[in-house]
């Protein structure tokens, strides 16, 4: 038995309309779930605003989800205060998201906390966030840790493997740094490798310059050639999460996306970079950037929109 079982039905035929770009009725039917009692129907009503430019029309609508209990919802909410420069709503409506179990408002809050200096309490979120399966928030914990190789290289190697065996680019490419730190040189060129098989073109360019000191050009190349070709597209850093507040695809419920981008922190001058200028360790300090449902943030990972919980879940 559904929560709202009156709300089901049009929840359901206004997605499928919203899937086949007939806006007008998915919009009847989104409100006519809410008005039954479906949150999700506002949840979907604020993306509709956003997609379409009204970020004051989106907002009101997730606000109403979240109190209705979305968490989701109340993400985007807390999003939308911290653009706004109101931190202490942005905290409030982030650990309601949090509270909810909604991974993005989880590691959210913790960058919060981390950026106000609460760090303990901040890494216990992002240890939240990793239960919630976000390797963002496993590689804000490696970072953290690893202090730019004055820290816990241990815990940090643990952190960023982790957050790499979920395809975090940036972890491996820190990890890489990690293990060089540790002595492992053979451990460093094997995370490299894997950074840069999750297209991380700084972890190119590190195994171009191992291979270009070894005497081995032709492989050297090969890297820097690969270095130069992922560069092309702008790449976020890998410690961040993808935000999806008003004006971006974002996240319905259910579907686990986060919202962060991340802002450089200082990073000391990467061991395979014999000049200055060259890559450093990647950085995952996660600060709040919106990709305005064109990605055009440069820091966050720029995810495709998730799909749509197509109904709530049954008791």
């Amino acid at each position: 038995m559904t929560e709202h079982p009156a709300g089901v039905e049009p929840y359901e035929r206004g997605m499928e309309a919203k899937r086949g770009g007939d806006l007008a009725e998915a919009e009847r039917l989104l409100r006519q779930a809410f008005e039954a009692g479906h949150p999700g129907g506002a949840h979907e009503l604020g993306h509709i605003a956003a997609e379409r430019g009204d970020d004051g029309e989106a907002l009101a609508w997730w606000r109403r989800a979240a109190e209705a209990g979305l968490p989701e919802s109340a993400f985007e909410v807390g999003y939308g205060a911290e653009r706004a420069g109101d931190l202490e709503a942005a905290e409030r409506w982030y650990r309601r998201s949090a509270e909810g179990g909604f991974s993005g408002g989880t590691l959210n809050l913790g960058i919060l906390l981390e950026n106000r200096g609460d760090v303990e309490e901040a890494m216990g979120f992002f240890r939240r966030a990793w239960d919630l399966g976000s390797d963002k928030a496993a590689f804000n914990l490696g970072r953290l840790y690893d202090d730019d190789g004055k820290g816990d290289l241990d815990a940090a190697e643990t952190w960023y493997t982790r957050a790499a065996e979920r395809g975090n680019g940036g972890a491996a490419f820190n990890l890489g740094f990690v293990r060089q730190d540790k002595g492992d040189p053979a451990g460093s060129l094997q995370a490299w490798r894997q950074a840069a098989d999750l297209g991380h073109p700084k972890a190119a360019y590190c195994l171009g310059a191992h291979f270009e000191q070894a005497g081995d050009q032709d492989t050297a190349i090969g890297w820097f050639r690969r270095s130069v070709q992922e560069a092309a597209p702008s790449r976020p850093p890998a410690g961040s999460a993808t935000s999806t507040g008003a004006g971006a695809t974002s996240p319905a419920p259910g579907s686990g996306r986060s919202s962060r981008t991340g802002s450089a922190a200082t990073a000391r001058s990467s061991p395979c970079s014999p000049a200055p200028g060259r890559p450093r360790r990647s950085s995952g300090r996660t600060s709040s950037t919106r990709p305005s449902g064109r990605f055009t943030s440069p820091s966050t990972s720029t995810h495709a929109p998730s799909p749509r919980a197509a109904a709530p879940s049954t008791a």
